[in-house]
């Protein structure tokens, strides 16, 4: 989901800290930003490169490992019923990037049919790139590909029933995780504590840890602020209750 301008709020709450500093916690991982991370870190949005995409997960997971740190995953299973008009408004803004596309190459076609040697001539390559990279989604063939690389490594993951977040959330209420690792701002609203986000291949990570930012000046009333941003850019109210 991502609460707007929440994140941006709260960034200077988070402090740089290596992974090892976390070793022997239970932490709990958003699959989805996995994916998410290494689907969209190709150049070339046409098609998937699953081979690329285990390069980049056996990394991370051996940063993991290498910090003896016990974690699972947790994958978004269905959608949310009531997520159903978002889901068409996203379905037709993909279509929409993906007729950009279509357009980009077609007047490229017509731009090299008419001179290959005309130095007014515009290079749409990026253009087509950017167009292709918002048309694309994490589909449940992408989802299934993650979950039978976890199962080969053997490594610990649940599907939720809908969307990883409030499991995640669950696993931490519960005690079964200690910590979070997460892309979005929506375990804040949830209120979760403890959050690594912006893992790095050399071990380095963002940590935020909201039972130490209480008595910071200038973040009073960061629960009221929370609510606030959630009301105002949540889909849920389409941003009609404040601003």
């Amino acid at each position: 989901m991502g609460i707007k301008r929440l994140a941006s709020f709260i960034r200077p709450l988070f402090k740089e800290c290596k992974l090892e500093e976390f070793s022997g916690k239970k932490i709990g991982i958003d699959g989805m930003a996995w994916i998410y991370q290494a689907f969209f870190s190709f150049g070339d949005y046409v098609d998937s490169n699953h081979l690329a995409m285990i390069r980049i997960f056996e990394k991370k997971i051996q940063i993991l490992d290498d910090a003896n740190i016990d974690y699972l995953f947790v994958i978004d299973g269905k959608e949310l019923p009531c997520k159903k008009l978002n889901f068409e408004k996203k379905a037709r803004k993909r279509e929409q990037y993906l007729q950009r596309v279509a357009n980009k190459k077609k007047t490229k076609s017509s731009n090299q049919q008419e001179t290959d040697e005309d130095d007014d001539s515009v290079d749409n390559s990026s253009d087509e790139n950017r167009f292709l990279k918002y048309s694309k989604y994490i589909d449940k063939d992408l989802k299934y590909f993650f979950i039978d690389y976890l199962k080969f490594k053997n490594i610990k993951y649940y599907v939720s029933p809908y969307e990883a977040d409030s499991q995640l959330m669950y696993f931490y209420q519960t005690k079964m995780i200690d910590i979070i690792v997460t892309e979005d701002s929506d375990l804040i609203a949830y209120g979760c504590n403890h959050i690594i986000n912006g893992v790095k291949f050399n071990g380095l990570c963002n940590y935020l840890d909201l039972t130490k930012a209480g008595n910071m000046k200038k973040y009073p009333n960061i629960q009221l602020f929370t609510k606030l941003r959630f009301l105002s850019s949540s889909w849920w109210t389409k941003g009609s209750m404040c601003s």
